[in-house]
């Protein structure tokens, strides 16, 4: 048995790029670029164990579906999961954890503590890749979509981490006008924008009316200036729910972490159509089945691309 609560640290936040990092990939190609290095230690683990034994770690919740660790997933057999509800069960370390057995093939047991006075324990069939999705499935009913958002609409990130920065020397506060207005993930509610309703924050500024002047001279930020004068659904980055809403005028542009869907002929109708099926509650149950475990401190998940173009839509 290997037991383990290995230290976390998302590859996103890791700010001391050590040299040992290119080794660690090529050493353990099961894992993607962005694995959190606790997955290290669970590849690790499985390597060391001898047949037929077992292990029992304290991980990143995320590590139940972070496309990084998939193959590392395919690899193992889940046979226990627990998932603790509090964010704040470490000191210096608000972040969602999760108990996790691994061991020979046999079933998978989870242990739910929604009710902490009366836990229960439930059986599973994690055959899905997404054990996150695995152990929520029954709240958003699997079916095979006979067609996707993808086949009938276009979704692109709003904006890059590089265009966010491109920005700052064209950005003003203006009440009215006809440049494009700036929405963050902040700003959009399921179906409203809070546009000029209450102030952002914009890298560490305070706003409340943000436009983006049209003189903005970057190639990637032109671009997506001109894209953002069609009409689109924006979608938050991070939400509880999934929230959204529709700009038929175009005359809103995403932030950086909000993603924009756009229809082939710019025809609003299955705009429209497809704004009123994401904002169901279906659609926000399967949210939180798929991406859930991505969960932050606050309960806030980070929407996928991915999620968008696969969602099922007829």
């Amino acid at each position: 048995m290997v037991l383990g609560n290995p230290p976390f640290l998302n590859a996103i936040e890791q700010k001391d790029k050590s040299p040992l990092d290119s080794l660690m990939r090529a050493s353990f190609p099961d894992l993607g670029g962005t694995a959190d290095r606790s997955f290290y230690f669970v590849d690790l683990a499985a390597r060391i164990l001898k047949p037929g034994g077992w292990i029992g770690m304290v991980l990143p919740r995320s590590v139940l579906n972070a496309p990084a660790a998939t193959r590392l997933r395919e690899s193992l057999n889940l046979r226990f999961v627990c998932l603790p509800s509090q964010a704040n069960l470490f000191q210096g370390a608000a972040v969602f954890i999760c108990l996790v057995g691994l061991g020979p093939s046999g079933p998978c047991r989870s242990l739910d503590l929604s009710d902490p006075s009366q836990p229960r324990m439930i059986r599973l069939d994690p055959e899905h890749s997404n054990w996150w999705f695995a152990i929520h499935s029954t709240e958003s009913p699997v079916t095979e979509p006979r067609s996707r958002v993808i086949d009938q609409f276009e979704v692109a990130a709003s904006m890059t981490a590089g265009d966010a920065y491109d920005c700052v020397p064209f950005l003003v506060d203006e009440s009215n006008g006809s440049h494009l207005k700036l929405l963050t993930t902040g700003l959009i509610d399921p179906g409203v924008s809070l546009w000029g309703r209450q102030e952002c924050r914009y890298l560490k500024a305070k706003i409340k009316h943000p436009r983006l002047l049209a003189t903005a001279d970057t190639p990637s930020l032109r671009k997506r200036m001109e894209n953002s004068r069609r009409p689109k659904i924006l979608v938050a980055g991070l939400s509880k729910r999934v929230e959204c809403l529709l700009d038929e005028t175009g005359e809103y542009i995403g932030a950086v972490s909000t993603y924009s869907i756009y229809h082939p002929q710019d025809n609003v109708g299955p705009l429209r159509k497809l704004s009123a099926h994401l904002l169901r509650t279906d659609t926000s149950a399967r949210f939180r089945a798929e991406l859930g475990a991505n969960a932050m401190g606050g309960g806030s998940i980070t929407m996928k691309k991915a999620f968008l173009e696969n969602l099922p839509f007829d």
